[in-house]
């Protein structure tokens, strides 16, 4: 590796964002593809498993189904885990789910969505990668779960989100 961008002409700290995203149009799928052989290369090397979570945006406008499906096939390629939750805010309107029209970050309700699809999915797997899902091995006098276990109970909701 060079030490060298992957892009040319090379930016600067002084380029404008749209001055930026020009220079990178077009290489989005080469970095990303850097990244996640790294992250695979780098969880291999260490035996921890990685698990990749794809997460909704709040501002629909910038939704990008070619750039989630890119997401899914370079996790598979690299053989990555990953939860997908982009479609978390589906059925809510985007004043539910953002904080304001002018800001990208999702509001108490948009996170409360975004919990409850991985909560959804989490028990529906069943299990992590190098994480068991069950009961099983839950010490049942305490209450606790032994280090490393995640049981259902943990992931039920609240009394006040019932």
């Amino acid at each position: 590796m060079s030490g060298r961008p992957c892009f040319e002409p090379e930016s600067r700290l002084s380029d404008s964002p749209d001055s930026f995203r020009s220079k990178l149009r077009g290489e989005h799928e080469a970095l990303l593809d850097g990244a996640y052989a790294g992250w695979s290369d780098e969880s291999n090397r260490l035996g921890i498993p990685l698990s990749l979570v794809i997460l909704p945006r709040a501002d629909r406008k910038r939704q990008s189904p070619v750039i989630v499906e890119l997401i899914r096939s370079l996790a598979r390629r690299y053989g990555l885990d990953f939860f997908d939750l982009s479609g978390a805010f589906d059925g809510l309107e985007p004043g539910q789910f953002q904080v304001s029209a002018w800001d990208r970050h999702p509001s108490a309700l948009g996170h409360r969505a975004i919990f409850h699809e991985l909560r959804s999915q989490l028990l529906s797997r069943g299990t992590l990668p190098g994480l068991p899902l069950g009961m099983a091995a839950s010490d049942q006098r305490d209450g606790n779960s032994p280090e490393g276990v995640l049981s259902p109970r943990m992931l039920s909701p609240s009394a006040h989100e019932r």
